[in-house]
């Protein structure tokens, strides 16, 4: 799974006291993939920079462009399709070119996505994207472990069995 974050997301999920901070640990269990470019990396350092430290900024970047579920990537086209806060058509531009799974931010100046027909976005609060990456790491250990797991989604309920291919049936 592909994604781009933006910086607010970003933000939310250092500190672990908050809900988002399970995009870090996912991140770091290499459960999917973080999209940035140059642009991006430069917003990052400079928003953790203000909001925390230089020296935040620097551990986080660290951590972010060393890991084996980075991708560098530079959008091949710009849409500036986001009129509302123009800044912010680096990341809808990038999860565009890159074909991401998601675009996660907090910004409500994004939901015309949920619209438009063409070109495709899939935008998502970090709350959101949180509850996926649960459904995500419940289904990994379900699968580990050869048992059987209740999915719930949107209120409907159902059970998914998980049977090892090594099994002799």
């Amino acid at each position: 799974m592909k994604v781009v974050v933006d910086t607010n997301c970003l933000l939310n999920s250092i500190n672990r006291k908050n809900v988002e901070y399970e995009i870090y640990k996912a991140f770091d269990n290499q459960l999917f993939t973080w999209v940035v470019s140059t642009e991006i990396l430069y917003e990052y350092y400079e928003v953790i920079s203000e909001f925390y430290s230089p020296q935040t900024a620097n551990l986080v970047l660290g951590i972010l462009t060393t890991s084996r579920k980075i991708e560098f990537a530079a959008p091949y086209f710009r849409w500036n399709l986001v009129e509302n806060d123009l800044d912010d058509n680096k990341f809808a531009d990038l999860a565009i070119s890159v074909n991401a799974n998601y675009l996660i931010s907090n910004d409500k100046h994004f939901k015309f996505f949920k619209k438009l027909k063409f070109p495709r976005l899939d935008v998502i609060k970090s709350k959101e994207f949180v509850k996926i990456i649960k459904i995500q790491m419940q289904m990994l250990s379900a699968s580990r472990n050869n048992s059987v797991m209740d999915l719930k989604l949107s209120g409907n309920s159902s059970k998914i069995r998980f049977i090892s291919t090594t099994d002799k049936q």
